[in-house]
């Protein structure tokens, strides 16, 4: 311990050196920081001082260029006796009210009276030669006035008054034109100086602020002057104690040195096992494993990557890893290290990509590589992985042979369902349409009628036959596709329920349909799917119905603004399906044992459906009762629409021949088959027309060049030359360009119809046509106009009798009937009718009609006109 008492002295002797010129420093600090807030404190004051004078000099120099301003005597401002000598001093306005002149001094005098009360602020307007006694300066003033002659521009200074302290500020005060009509008299000339303006601040409120800042000033370098001490003695303090414990210290340290030498040689040991585990792994990897340094030299390699390129490790360690690199890419390797350690950017390090490599042998294959980039230091690592793909290749060069493979035989299938459907379409057509001439001839018997019926039944059955195997067909190629329009959702419901209800009464079934009362009536959404969901759900209730009936439920659920949700349930009282099947029935071609039994229909139905309804945004489920029914239930997504936008479509009448008074048309049928040659011949030439065929193109083309028909109806696919040929020969001529080619074609296909219309086409037919259909094509592009059946009854036939006309039913009847028709109630509008006595019941006839035949929209016509 005696050995470090003068150190300690030392450290005592410059602690008292410190804690002196510590507290030198602070009262230093202190007292400048006194002087400056005396300073501030002042100068605010002066600022004080100096915005009431601005303020007073602006109102003074205010009234001096208006030469003073007129106001109300009253007693506390008389009319001025020392401005007697103003010839206009007091005035009086032409509705008789006295005012007085204010001249800027007696103005200012009586501002600065008031703002002194108020805020004990003073101000005056003196000079050595006054108007008013009152004016008269006091000697400070009289002393700053001289100072003024003398050229100063300002006098500040805190003075008393009144025993008061104050801070006074003056400056002078010089004639200008506006003075002189005031004070002209007492000698003064325009630039004189007639005095000078003052502002007295009193200092109270700044001598308690200067206090303030004095107390806190001292508190707060108190508090410094304390601190600094204690970090003095703590220092002191501190400095005796490392000075006791250094000894300790070393000693401590050569403990620690021993300790510390003992953990390295324990932690050596571990990195050595753990180096000999991590080369055990990178041995034992089934990837191949090598290092690479910025060089671009190998430094190390495992056991996977001498088998995989067929060197020793002593061959690979030292040289450059470009030896395995196919001679094509060896200069452009070299460059890749250097270019990615400037730029730290490149394809191939810290990504997975294929690669050739190249074996000692010189063999060439494919490999899998991956490089990682590792900084050590500024020692740059590579790390590569890799492995073999030579079998991975070639298994998927034998994917892709298995794909090209699958698309050529997926544009045979293609080929194939065109070829199918334009072979079965072609006599289908014949048939249905001669089916349709001969249901026409009233020649027939009510027997014949019905042989003739269940013809084209069947006909229609085979068709619907051909269409579900090509609906399925482009759902399996992805090219179904959704094709929205405006729709009005009640008409097809009263449409589609219309088609059913004759076969529901012909069963002796019941058929209802349930309808919400928010349901949208007009949406957005396709049409075509929505009806053969609906058609193909109720087709499979009937047919599997015997006893009780069918349901269709119709509800809505508000999801947006502008959708909605529509739920539709149909629930029939069949023989049901078992739980096993409520999945499968879904597949295509697949049938339960009672619908293989039924012997109809392909299984295509259902997974249609379910196709249909997932491409409208929904799904269907069914749920069954074994001998209670089945249900089927089915969600989809629409948008609002308006009403406006809907087109409403209304079944046309049969065609029964054209319109008086139109111009003769030629109509050119170029078709190569006998049978649909010969319908479309027959109707044609039945309605009116003027009508030629011919059995191929080129046959076409010349009728077309020597006949100028107006319209064509040309068949694609025919010998010699095909419709395509023929119709590209046509529109290369001038009249071609006019002439309106419609084409008739058994595909069905909408690549098929694409084709069509690039070739220049004006509108497209698939066999078999409807009748109805063929007419519509004719009379939108040639404007044409037909007879239909009933019109030509009606030129001759006599008016309504009055007992045909539509019956009186009171008014709060037709609405309780009109609302039910619009929710496609048939039971609700039957009890209204059931309720109604009329004396002659026989006029409701054709109200009962439309309800069960479910023509609701007819009866809402009925009901309105």
């Amino acid at each position: 311990m005696h050995t470090m008492h003068p150190i300690i002295q030392r450290i005592k002797i410059y602690s008292l050196i410190g804690a002196f010129t510590w507290s030198v420093v602070v009262l230093g600090t202190l007292y400048w920081n006194i002087t400056d807030a005396k300073r501030q404190v002042f100068e605010l004051a002066k600022q004080s001082a100096v915005d009431n004078f601005n303020k007073d000099r602006a109102a003074r120099l205010w009234a001096t260029s208006h030469g003073g301003i007129y106001v109300t005597p009253t007693d506390k401002t008389p009319p001025n006796p020392y401005l007697s000598h103003v010839p206009d001093r007091d005035v009086v306005t032409t509705s008789g009210k006295k005012l007085t002149l204010m001249n800027p001094a007696y103005m200012l005098r009586q501002m600065m009276n008031d703002y002194s009360k108020l805020y004990g602020i003073k101000g005056k307007i003196t000079g050595l030669v006054v108007l008013n006694p009152i004016n008269r300066p006091d000697q400070w003033e009289i002393n700053a006035i001289n100072s003024f002659k003398k050229g100063k521009k300002e006098t500040v200074e805190i003075s008393e008054i009144d025993d008061t302290p104050y801070l006074r500020l003056m400056r002078p005060m010089w004639m200008t034109k506006g003075c002189t009509k005031c004070h002209g008299h007492l000698g003064f000339k325009e630039g004189d100086l007639r005095g000078a303006v003052g502002v007295a601040i009193p200092m109270a409120p700044y001598q308690d602020l200067f206090k303030q800042r004095i107390n806190t000033l001292i508190l707060l370098y108190g508090v410094i002057w304390i601190s600094g001490i204690f970090g003095i003695y703590f220092i002191y303090f501190r400095s005796k104690l490392y000075a006791i414990d250094r000894q300790n210290s070393e000693e401590s340290i050569r403990s620690l040195n021993l300790e510390l030498e003992h953990r390295i040689d324990e932690r050596t040991k571990e990195l050595q096992e753990k180096e000999t585990r991590l080369s055990a792994i990178v041995n034992s990897s089934p990837e191949g494993i090598i290092t690479v340094n910025e060089q671009g030299i190998i430094e190390s390699a495992n056991p996977e990557i001498e088998e995989l390129f067929g060197y020793t490790s002593d061959e690979l360690v030292g040289k450059n890893v470009r030896m395995l690199v196919p001679p094509s890419h060896r200069d452009q390797h070299n460059a890749y290290i250097a270019n990615y350690l400037k730029t730290f950017k490149s394809k191939l390090i810290n990504s997975d990509r294929q690669v050739s490599g190249q074996r000692k042998d010189g063999l060439l294959f494919p490999m899998y590589l991956a490089i990682r980039h590792t900084q050590l230091g500024d020692h740059h690592l590579f790390t590569g992985m890799m492995h073999d793909l030579t079998k991975e290749v070639a298994a998927e060069k034998l994917l892709k042979q298995a794909k090209e493979q699958a698309e050529q035989a997926n544009e045979a299938k293609t080929l194939f369902l065109a070829n199918m459907s334009h072979e079965l379409r072609t006599p289908l057509n014949a048939i249905l349409g001669f089916t349709q001439i001969l249901q026409r001839d009233t020649k027939f018997d009510e027997n014949q009628q019905e042989t003739l019926a269940i013809i084209e039944r069947s006909g229609h059955h085979l068709l619907n036959l051909i269409n579900d195997i090509l609906d399925i067909s482009k759902i399996e190629a992805g090219g179904a596709k959704l094709e929205e329009k405006n729709v009005d959702l009640l008409a097809l419901l009263q449409n589609v329920t219309g088609m059913f209800s004759v076969h529901a009464a012909s069963k002796n079934l019941f058929f209802k349909i349930k309808t919400d009362k928010d349901l949208p009536r007009y949406i957005l959404t396709d049409e075509g799917k929505l009806r053969q969901v609906f058609i193909n759900l109720l087709g499979n209730a009937f047919k599997f119905t015997e006893e009780g009936g069918v349901t269709l439920r119709a509800r809505s659920m508000i999801t947006s603004e502008y959708t909605y949700q529509l739920h539709f349930t149909i629930k029939d009282t069949g023989i049901g399906i078992d739980e096993e099947h409520l999945e499968s029935i879904f597949s295509p071609f697949v049938q339960t044992e009672e619908g293989a039994a039924k012997s109809t229909g392909t299984g295509l139905g259902l997974s249609i459906t379910r196709q249909f309804v997932q491409l409208m945004g929904g799904n269907i489920t069914a749920a069954h009762a074994i001998n209670k029914g089945s249900i089927f239930s089915f969600d989809i997504t629409v948008r609002a629409a308006e009403p406006s936008t809907v087109q409403e479509s209304l079944p046309a009448q049969p065609v029964t021949g054209l319109a008086p008074g139109q111009r003769p048309l030629r109509i050119l049928v170029v078709e190569d088959i006998l049978e649909s040659r010969t319908l479309l011949v027959h109707l044609l030439k039945n309605i009116g027309f003027e009508v030629k065929e011919a059995v191929h193109g080129q046959q076409g083309v010349e009728l077309f060049h020597s006949w100028h028909p107006h319209l064509i109806w040309m068949d694609l696919r025919m010998p010699v030359m095909d419709g395509y040929e023929a119709i590209k020969q046509i529109r290369q001529t001038e009249a071609g360009q006019k002439t309106i080619i419609i084409a008739l074609s058994a595909h069905a296909l909408k690549e098929e119809r694409e084709k069509i219309f690039r070739h220049g086409c004006d509108d497209f037919l698939s066999k078999p046509f409807a009748e109805q259909d063929l007419f519509a094509t004719m009379e939108k592009y040639l404007g044409v106009r037909f007879l239909r059946k009933g019109e030509e009854v009606s030129l001759s036939s006599e008016p309504q009798s009055a007992q045909e006309a539509p019956p009186e039913l009171p008014e709060d009847v037709k609405k309780e009937l009109l609302a039910a028709a619009a929710l496609l109630d048939q039971e609700a509008c039957l009890e209204i009718i059931a309720q109604l006595q009329l004396s002659e019941p026989s006029v409701l006839a054709p109200l009962n009609k439309m309800i069960i035949d479910y023509n609701f929209e007819g009866l809402e016509k009925f009901l309105k006109e």
